[in-house]
């Protein structure tokens, strides 16, 4: 926020137009009283004579008749005949102190449309463009001009020469003034410091956060580095036009086109760069359908000439309200859900829109002021560079504080990455193993159906044969439990089967993980109630909101295998730990079932997640073990969830098994 105010005073001290007021009236300015050395400028401002439709010199302007028109204003504005399409000659009689004559002066003329040449005295001083009284016979140029001269006399005879076929509006369309040498050539100075430094900050941008793209630190990265870019254009076409000073030859259509596109382009891909900034905070679609219509509306500034598309400036200007209007409104939603940085960002975007509205009453001529958004538009970037470094700052701090814990997770894949090279090692001998492993597996596969098939068939004999009514109830329910179990193996067998096959569609949702946790601490709430289970769900602590893409259903089914088997393989004075934790650095997020058994052995943990595979722990709950199916199909489902899912075993130690999944985090480009 000092950052901010630093940049509005800055502002302030070198764009503020303040000079002497001085009002022409009837095609007059006395300054005989007044004197222009040692004192600020004076705005030639008033009633201008004006003969609409000739070009005159100083001894042919009693023979015409002239209006007493309004300057700085348009000439559509004040009832010409000809509109704004048209020429015609400015007169102005200025009385000079004594002082003043035979000092040099300094008279600035920042914009008149959109060709003109101006005589002193009956000396001609200037010319820009070409002017003419038809189109064919001028060629526009709109380009800031300061004159100096000495007067010999105390009487300046003004005759300003203009014509407009080229664009929208005619005449003068900002204050001439008039001063000292020094005075005015101190203005010029400011302006052109300020004007530099404001482009020279936009060029730094932009080509910083579009390298910062390249080396893949997000799409939010390249969008604010093409509006940076984008508003470097304009902040050199306008004003004191420092491009078309540096480049003369720049022809002036193409001027007028690369204003008009480098801000309402610049403004489109500001309206990206804060969605992607807060995306919970502003909808896609309408973002991006916000950005396609100004886009879209433009592309006609780039083929149709300027006297036609000039003529829907105010539309230009409404749709950059609407964009401006809903980036405030994505963002006073971020300051609502306290996100990080939102509130400086609101109030650089507030000032951001005043200075828009200040242009669009100011170019319509309903407000005297100066051309203001360019310098909003500066301060709105510059604070979100600070922020931007500020967030790139908090994330290697953060980066730093969990190196310490993420030291130890790294050492246990280091472990599990050197286990994994000693088994490649002995390739060989664990392909044997794995043929004996089916072997045995079809063996276990046969003797979990023919046990209970075989005690079904057995306990139906017996009822068959007319066993005593008071024993056959218990017998019906018995093989009524071990068809159950033969139906469970089944199901379990077709649904691995269908998930490897790829044809159960998985749904996957966005959904917080907080959410995602306390949905799976509920679910297994009463289950777990008469074991000695402890719960720890654990985020990070510096206000990140992390997002997780899932199938729920489908999770919580793995994760019901992972408990399901912890239960099995202790007892029920032993201890089992549930965790869940998300990682910032590794972007990901873990949930581990952790218990107090007896432990894997090396050999049996690489069939564990095979079918039917079994480990033989002592002190398992065989009566309640299931299929040998569960850790399968917890891990085709992690794999269609792009995770994965794994195991860390010490016989006589206990068990981990954990699932780890990819997450996103809201508000950290």
């Amino acid at each position: 926020m000092r950052v901010l105010v630093s940049c509005v005073l800055f502002i302030w001290m070198f764009a503020c137009d303040v000079h002497a007021a001085q009002l022409v009236e009837d095609g007059r300015l006395d300054l005989r009283e007044h004197g222009l050395t040692g004192s600020a400028p004076v705005g030639l401002s008033g009633g201008w004579h004006f003969y609409e439709g000739v070009f005159l010199k100083p001894d042919q302007l009693t023979a015409y008749e002239y209006k007493v028109i309004q300057a700085p204003a348009t000439w559509g504005s004040q009832g010409m005949r000809m509109g704004n399409q048209g020429h015609g000659t400015y007169h102005l009689v200025i009385g000079l102190s004594d002082e003043d004559v035979g000092r040099t002066l300094g008279l600035e003329l920042p914009g008149i449309a959109s060709a003109y040449d101006l005589y002193i005295n009956g000396h001609k001083l200037a010319s820009v463009g070409q002017i003419g009284t038809s189109p064919d016979g001028m060629q526009p140029a709109i380009l800031p001009r300061v004159l100096y001269f000495t007067p010999d006399s105390d009487q300046l005879d003004l005759i300003l020469h203009v014509s407009n076929y080229s664009q929208r509006k005619g005449g003068m369309w900002a204050e001439l003034r008039l001063g000292s040498a020094d005075s005015i050539a101190r203005d010029q100075q400011h302006r052109l410091i300020f004007q530099g430094f404001i482009a020279s900050g936009l060029l730094l941008m932009g080509i910083i956060h579009v390298g910062l793209y390249a080396f893949r630190l997000g799409l939010s990265a390249l969008f604010f580095g093409l509006a940076c870019l984008l508003l470097f254009l304009r902040s050199v076409f306008v004003g004191e036009m420092i491009a078309m000073q540096l480049m003369p030859s720049i022809p002036w259509e193409l001027a007028v086109k690369i204003e008009y596109l480098s801000v309402y382009w610049g403004i489109g891909f500001l309206v990206l760069y804060i969605h992607h900034l807060y995306p919970k905070d502003l909808r896609r679609a309408i973002s991006y359908a916000l950005v396609g219509l100004m886009f879209v509306c433009t592309l006609p500034v780039l083929v149709l000439p300027a006297r036609i598309y000039t003529e829907w400036l105010i539309g230009y200007q409404l749709i950059v309200l609407v964009l401006i209007l809903y980036i405030l409104y994505g963002l006073f939603r971020a300051v609502l859900r306290r996100r990080f940085g939102a509130v400086t960002n609101l109030a650089a975007g507030l000032l951001f829109f005043a200075s828009a509205i200040n242009d669009i009453l100011y170019y319509n001529f309903l407000l005297r002021s100066i051309d203001l958004v360019t310098f909003g538009l500066f301060i709105f970037i510059f604070t979100q560079m600070m922020m931007l470094a500020k967030r790139y700052v908090y994330t290697y701090r953060q980066a730093s504080e969990l190196k310490v814990e993420l030291e130890a997770t790294n050492a246990n894949l280091e472990r599990l990455v050197e286990e994994r090279t000693e088994a490649l090692q002995r390739s060989n001998q664990r392909l044997k193993q794995a043929e004996q492993a089916r072997t045995d597996l079809l063996s276990d596969i046969v003797h979990e159906l023919r046990n209970p098939l075989t005690s079904v068939i057995g306990y139906l004999r017996r009822l068959k044969d007319g066993l005593a009514a008071d024993l056959a109830e218990r017998h019906v329910e018995v093989a009524y439990q071990k068809a159950l179990m033969l139906n469970h193996v089944v199901e379990d067998l077709r649904h691995l089967a269908h998930m490897e096959q790829h044809e159960i569609a998985f749904h996957h949702q966005p959904m917080e993980v907080r959410e995602l946790f306390s949905a799976l601490d509920r679910a297994y709430d009463w289950e777990l109630l008469d074991r000695q289970v402890e719960r720890r769900w654990q985020l990070s602590h510096d206000g990140s909101d992390y997002i997780v893409h899932v199938d729920r259903m489908r999770l919580e089914q793995a994760f019901a295998n992972l408990v399901t088997n912890a239960l099995v393989h202790t007892k029920k004075q032993e201890s089992i730990t549930i965790s869940g934790r998300c990682y910032r650095y590794a972007r990901a997020c873990v949930i581990a079932v952790k218990d107090t058994g007896s432990g894997i052995t090396r050999a049996e943990q690489a069939n564990l997640f095979n079918r039917f595979y079994r480990a033989r722990q002592a002190g398992a709950d065989t009566q309640h073990a299931g299929s040998g199916l569960g850790l399968a199909i917890a891990k085709a489902i992690m794999d269609a969830h792009q995770g994965r899912i794994g195991m860390r075993s010490k016989l006589g130690r206990g068990s981990t098994f954990y699932l780890i999944f990819p997450v996103e985090m809201v508000g950290i480009p």
